[in-house]
Parts: structure tokens; sequence; C-alpha cells
């Protein structure tokens, strides 16, 4: 693998991981009280409290990070695997999105004041860094095609 898809493997990875744990961190802080510790929010980009979120962003974190550090094979199809997750992440909570904007169109027709948050729901970690994880799925399906 070049080394600069292991670069970009090694900094999304950490993103990836990085919002995991702040969203670890903040539905540890949302359940447990323990102290003043607020919910972390990183500039408009809400992080939500919630253990699966967790699961996911970690679990395609982890897959990036090991696949810019193994071995030829094993590393492509980490690398697929990671990017396909992270593009399916990105689908869904476009297609959330999209159902939320049909919601509120919906509720507004029966006279209903509503603010749309089609912008939050578009900014969130997973549609950001899902974009970005395009590419290395081009390239990995690419890469596999030469196997």
């Amino acid at each position: 693998m070049k080394t600069t898809l292991k670069i970009a493997c090694m900094i999304l990875s950490f993103f990836y991981v990085l919002f995991g744990l702040i969203s670890l961190f903040n539905w540890v802080i949302g359940n447990f009280p323990l102290s003043n510790l607020n919910i972390i929010k990183i500039w408009i980009i809400d992080i939500p409290a919630d253990l699966g979120y967790t699961l996911f962003m970690l679990t395609v974190g982890l897959l990036l990070i090991y696949g810019a550090f193994t071995k030829e094979i094993l590393s492509i199809s980490c690398l697929f695997i990671g990017s396909l997750l992270a593009l399916s992440g990105m689908a869904l909570q476009i297609i959330i999105a999209i159902s939320n904007l049909i919601d509120a169109y919906i509720i507004t027709l029966f006279g209903e004041q509503l603010a749309i948050t089609l912008v939050n729901d578009l900014l969130r970690p997973e549609v950001v860094l899902g974009t970005a994880c395009l590419p290395l799925l081009i390239i990995s399906i690419q890469m596999i095609k030469e196997i």
C-alpha cells in the first residue's frame, strides 16, 4: 500500500476514534453526572451521546488503522470493509436527515411551526468523515481488482 494511502488511513482513523471516544465521554457524562463536566461539542458538529454510535465510530477507526499497518492482502480487506462501513453510516445519516425534513414538512402542513435541523443532521461526524472515506473505497476496489 502506498505511503499517502497509509497516512490518509491513519488521519481518518484518528478522527473516527476521537469522535467515538468523545461520544462515549458524552454518554458517561449524560448518564452518570459525577461532576460539573459538560457534553463536548466540537465547533458546530453535534456528537451524540450514544453507545451504538460509539461502537460504530470505534469499529471504523480501528479497521482503518489496522489496514494501515498490516500486510498487503489483509490491509486491502480492512481498508475495503472500513470504508464501506463508513459510507453505509453516512448513507444512513443522510436517509435520517431526509426523513426528518419530510417529517417537519408534514407537521407544518397542520399549522405548527418547526425549526428544520437539516444542517445539524448533515454536519454530523459520520457524514463529514464518510465523504472523506469515499476515495478510500474507490482505491480499495481498484486494489481488489488487481489481485
